[in-house]
């Protein structure tokens, strides 16, 4: 009987162990990944400015054709964004909903003085498939000059010396469910972060002389490439220094 006794007193004894907090319990569940979508639309066209004249300018538009400048930008921010932790998820978009017109111009770097931004929350909810996610990052079409207009989005420009290409772009970070912007930076030229002094205010890159059309309205094919693979090469590179920039959640 005594044994019994001692044998139950045991297994009490065991199972109220179990309740208290050195004892087993269930095994926490790891958050659900914060999901995001990329929208790249930095321009459908390449401007070709020829600014040698001071105030004389002249300018042609080319069409950018299937160059696919923003895949590039997509598939490098989606390359960042998962080594932060997001689960990118691939989004269709209706680009014209974020070009220059829809957004009431190109987006210019601000200042203390006013900083006027667009508002992505009914853009994103009419435009963007799906268009629920956790957060979406938006690549827009930049100003990168006061004194020229032209000066947006991709293009080529020449004002003394060797020409310059141009990809001038501002990031917005964006709350799926709020809609609201968490963070936006404007991308700098030359990896530094005070561009206002520069003539092209945003990524751009030096290319040789023979790059530049002697007529502007006359551009050949292999100037075209060369200037494709400069314009390739500097987002990609631009991208790992202005997307580090960003606030993220």
């Amino acid at each position: 009987m005594l044994k019994r006794l001692v044998l139950l007193s045991i297994c009490l004894l065991l199972a109220g162990c179990s309740w208290w907090p050195w004892g087993s319990s269930v095994p926490e569940v790891p958050p659900a990944p914060k999901t995001i979508g990329v929208v790249s639309v930095i321009s459908g066209q390449i401007a070709v400015i020829d600014a040698s004249g001071g105030w004389t300018r002249r300018s042609v538009i080319y069409p950018l054709g299937d160059w696919r400048i923003d895949q590039v930008a997509t598939d490098q921010a989606s390359a960042w964004l998962q080594q932060k932790d997001f689960e990118v998820r691939p989004v269709t978009i209706s680009a014209g909903a974020f070009g220059v017109r829809a957004l009431g111009g190109p987006v210019n770097r601000g200042g203390l003085f006013g900083k006027q931004r667009p508002s992505f929350s009914a853009i994103i909810r009419s435009s963007v498939q799906p268009a629920d996610l956790d957060y979406y990052l938006v690549l827009v079409e930049a100003s990168g000059s006061t004194g020229i207009p032209d000066m947006h989005g991709i293009g080529l420009v020449h004002f003394s010396g060797k020409p310059q290409a141009f990809v001038l772009y501002h990031a917005f970070l964006i709350d799926g469910k709020t809609g609201e912007t968490i963070d936006d930076v404007h991308a700098d030229g030359n990896n530094a972060h005070s561009g206002l002094f520069t003539d092209i205010d945003g990524p751009n890159t030096d290319l040789p002389k023979a790059a530049w059309p002697h007529q502007i309205d006359a551009w050949s094919a292999e100037q075209q490439t060369a200037f494709r693979d400069a314009i390739v090469a500097e987002l990609t590179n631009n991208l790992k220094e202005t997307l580090p920039r960003l606030s993220l959640p």
